[in-house]
């Protein structure tokens, strides 16, 4: 499937891709799903995005902020994406997610972190703030 096909005319948008992916895997390879269960996880990917589906269930909020953290930024997506970065251009990833996996908490159906793991958020954003400067608008990657 070409990239235009899945992209649609518009703006291209690393969410909006993802959940053009789900709906292509599924229907490409015939797969067995529940309808709400693809809903849920296209309202989790989307969650935190421009293009935010209203939630049709009562979830927990904490769970779609999980995926996309339109609060605090702090998400597996992002872990995702500076972990690959990272590996991509052989850099090293100075920040330790699964940390921050391991002791994170609930709190009022808000991710919480714990106060001596500041350290360790820190080089989250500042990991991302260093492959934003060097590699993602590198004039040999922007197109």
């Amino acid at each position: 499937m070409p990239l235009t096909s899945l992209t649609g005319h518009g703006a291209w948008s690393h969410a909006q891709m993802l959940v053009n992916m789900v709906d292509y895997i599924v229907n490409e390879h015939h797969i067995d799903v529940d309808p709400q269960m693809i809903r849920r996880v296209k309202e989790m990917i989307l969650a935190s995005s421009e293009c935010a589906l209203p939630k049709s269930s009562s979830e927990k909020r904490f769970l779609y902020d999980m995926v996309a953290n339109g609060r605090n930024e702090i998400d597996v997506d992002k872990f995702d994406y500076i972990t690959r970065g990272c590996r991509a251009v052989g850099l090293g990833c100075n920040f330790e997610f699964q940390r921050l996996l391991e002791t994170m908490g609930i709190l009022d159906d808000e991710i919480c972190y714990r106060a001596k793991d500041y350290l360790t958020i820190h080089k989250l954003f500042a990991t991302r703030a260093d492959l934003y400067r060097t590699v993602y608008t590198h004039s040999k990657v922007k197109v």
